[in-house]
């Protein structure tokens, strides 16, 4: 069976609709693990739709990872073979159900390309060279639409049910930021293969529409920003994570943060304390870790 785990938080409905009226339309099973979103109230609605799909409401926001085993456990205790991954204001590519039946066969995780949906630009996938520095890669029109990927953005991610019993669930600690790269670690730390159809294309957004900087990643909100600053000093304590991609991600996070705070000039105050708040606490959190070793 083929189930998909949406994590909602405060979602566009209409957006919320067509995803799971496509996935149902290929037969895949639908839970929606609701991180106490403030238009909670519009599933009722959706049920209205003629929308078939499992909804677990959570009282408080648990963050994506703990929310995405929520929904993860659920489907393997109803006999999943298969889980996938969709964000909110994704779309689901067309000819996805056959990269759920790739998944399937081959028995190793699929992923579609990923395309910002405001520039129609591919989104890089990620090989980790052998020093542990991420690659950015792209597909190339004279070579197969597979690309091996190591590192991989979890909405559309295809993953059959038995890696979660071999490499286990997200961490949940992490709360939103690395949550999808770490697990992908882990996998790669097992051998496990992941793969990239670069014909079937998936549109997706991220951070604050189209902001970003010359040379800069996506720029997030003050609240996001916490966990970009804080986590990489979390993945510098998990073994499976190479040490110069951790201190590569805490150099960029703090570069990203300082121009945050000297270009976005309504939230300067709330970008310093997001960063300042976020250094610490990873600090605090690795000597923490030190400390029990």
């Amino acid at each position: 069976m083929k189930y998909s785990v949406i994590v909602a938080y405060n979602p566009t409905v209409d957006i919320l609709i067509d995803i799971i009226r496509v996935l149902n339309r290929i037969s895949v099973n639908v839970i929606i693990v609701d991180n106490n979103s403030y238009n909670k109230n519009c599933y009722s609605s959706l049920h209205l739709e003629g929308l078939n799909f499992d909804l677990v409401l959570n009282e408080r926001n648990l963050g994506i990872a703990k929310a995405q085993n929520i929904g993860i456990k659920k489907a393997l205790s109803e006999g999943a073979d298969v889980i996938c991954f969709f964000d909110q204001d994704s779309v689901v590519p067309k000819r996805y159900k056959f990269l759920l039946e790739k998944t399937i066969s081959e028995n190793i995780i699929f992923c579609p390309l990923a395309i910002n949906s405001l520039t129609n630009e591919p989104f890089p996938s990620f090989l980790i060279t052998k020093i542990g520095l991420p690659k950015s890669i792209y597909p190339s029109e004279d070579k197969t639409n597979r690309l091996i990927v190591d590192l991989a953005i979890s909405s559309g991610l295809s993953v059959p049910a038995n890696v979660f019993h071999e490499v286990g669930l997200m961490k949940s600690e992490l709360f939103i930021d690395y949550v999808d790269f770490e697990w992908m670690f882990r996998t790669k730390s097992y051998g496990i293969t992941a793969i990239c159809l670069t014909d079937i294309h998936m549109y997706h957004s991220v951070g604050l529409g189209n902001r970003k900087y010359k040379g800069m990643g996506i720029i997030h909100n003050p609240f996001r920003n916490y966990y970009k600053q804080r986590n990489p000093f979390y993945l510098l304590s998990y073994r499976h994570v190479p040490k110069l991609y951790s201190i590569k991600m805490i150099l960029s996070s703090i570069f990203q943060s300082l121009v945050n705070i000297v270009c976005e000039s309504g939230q300067r105050k709330e970008y310093f304390y997001s960063f300042l708040k976020g250094v610490v606490d990873g600090v605090k959190f690795l000597f923490s870790v030190r400390s029990t070793k």
